[in-house]
């Protein structure tokens, strides 16, 4: 897999593919995407704290969000990469942290970046297929489990479902779920914006983001639903977005706009104070709790109300 011609602002964040994979990639079976999505990692610097994401300010803002609704306890990132978002939130947030990723070469850019950070307890990190390792986790273990871009990366939306289905039956009652993932309704919001501007929209897949399958908002929100989860709140970076990918654009065409320019970093920093809020741009924060299952009191004597309740004389009503 060449790296072909690779901006600078991007080297090391992106995998580069020709055509001919780009195209061949969806004729493969769902396996075969998985392992294809692997070695395709082996192109990245682990060692880059973005390496998984070629924009860091929209990584800092997910991070940012993740951080601000994570929960204390055990915690597992699935697919974590190289650790980066994780040592970041371990940093905040006390935990028993675990990162679990498939690909040998990011986790050992975790365990470089870990070594390097100063932290009382730092993440274990484990390469295996974070699919496996969630199955293999009994019910009701788990505190929090992150997902951040992992599930739109997985080959069929069946294996999205079922994936949602583990993380829910892994969580203990009261349990969270962070899942920050690509939005397919912010994504065609953002090309709307765009398109009514003049710009061109934005390609849902292409040669350097292949295996994206985003999720569409109500569909995947009826589906957590169904399973029992109850939605704490919905984030979104609408304003970084504005900026970053319609304004940006604007203003420095016809040259191409770069992920590092400056005015995407004054974005970020708007954005940072501002409200999280949905409905444009490609990825979205949903915070879905487990709910606690209701407390049972048990009668202990004669006297406790509960008890004189039960064994209160039922009063039939008075028939004239």
């Amino acid at each position: 897999m060449p790296a072909g011609d690779i901006a600078d602002d991007q080297r090391g964040r992106v995998s580069k593919h020709s055509d001919d994979e780009y195209h061949r990639y969806w004729a493969l079976s769902e396996k075969e995407r998985q392992e294809f999505v692997r070695a395709s990692y082996a192109q990245r610097d682990p060692k880059d704290p973005y390496a998984t994401s070629r924009d860091y300010n929209a990584r800092e803002l997910e991070i940012q969000s993740i951080i601000e609704n994570v929960k204390p306890g055990t915690i597992v990132d699935l697919g974590c990469g190289n650790g980066f978002t994780l040592l970041r939130v371990a940093e905040k947030v006390e935990g028993d942290y675990t990162g679990v990723d498939f690909s040998e070469h990011l986790i050992g850019g975790a365990q470089a970046l870990a070594n390097g950070a100063n932290l009382p307890r730092k993440p274990r990190f484990v390469c295996a297929d974070a699919i496996e390792h969630l199955r293999n986790l009994p019910n009701d273990s788990v505190d929090c489990v992150i997902s951040e871009r992992f599930i739109q990366n997985l080959p069929s939306i069946d294996w999205q479902r079922s994936v949602v289905a583990d993380i829910f039956r892994v969580l203990k009652p009261g349990g969270r779920a962070l899942v920050c993932e690509g939005s397919e309704t912010g994504f065609e919001g953002l090309n709307d914006l765009r398109e009514k501007v003049g710009l061109t929209r934005i390609p849902a897949t292409s040669a350097e983001n292949i295996s994206a399958i985003r999720l569409k908002d109500s569909e995947f929100e009826d589906h957590c639903r169904q399973l029992g989860f109850k939605l704490v709140r919905k984030s979104g970076y609408s304003l970084f977005f504005i900026i970053a990918r319609v304004l940006h654009p604007l203003l420095v065409a016809p040259n191409a706009p770069r992920f590092d320019a400056e005015i995407n970093n004054l974005a970020r920093t708007i954005q940072s104070h501002a409200p999280f809020e949905p409905g444009y741009g490609g990825n979205e924060l949903w915070v879905y709790e487990k709910p606690a299952r209701p407390a049972t009191r048990q009668p202990s004597k004669i006297g406790d109300p509960v008890n004189e309740e039960m064994h209160a004389p039922r009063l039939e009503p008075r028939r004239s």
